[in-house]
């Protein structure tokens, strides 16, 4: 106990920093550079987005498939609210996926064929 009591009257406190390493100034002056930076850039995306300068970049279908990639949606309904059927078509075939929370099942049908595929997930 003694040797403890010696030891903490040795050691001294790390003396903490009490002023600011960045001065106040400089930090209001990068925030105010970074938030008239980003009202710039919000301002020329809205311009460019009136302008359509946008519709050439972004996808304006939205992950719908274009008309000339051959898909289409014949017919899709919800039988459940776990189970939906949709119809398919693309170059003279039918397939017809129906979805669950058991799994997937697509029927292909087309130039007399008949095939059934089957996948479940697990």
């Amino acid at each position: 106990m003694d040797l403890a009591m010696a030891c903490a009257g040795l050691a001294t406190a790390i003396p903490f920093r009490t002023d600011s390493p960045v001065p106040t100034g400089r930090l209001v002056a990068a925030l105010s550079a970074v938030a008239i930076a980003l009202a710039v850039a919000v301002v020329v995306l809205q311009m460019a987005k009136r302008r359509g300068w946008l519709a050439r970049i972004a996808a304006s279908n939205h992950g719908k498939a274009a008309p000339g990639d051959g898909i289409q949606l014949c017919a899709s309904r919800r039988l459940s609210l776990s189970t939906s059927v949709y119809v398919l078509s693309r170059d003279g075939m039918e397939f017809i996926v129906v979805e669950s929370g058991k799994g997937v099942s697509c029927q292909v049908h087309g130039l007399g064929e008949r095939k059934v595929i089957g996948v479940d997930r697990k």
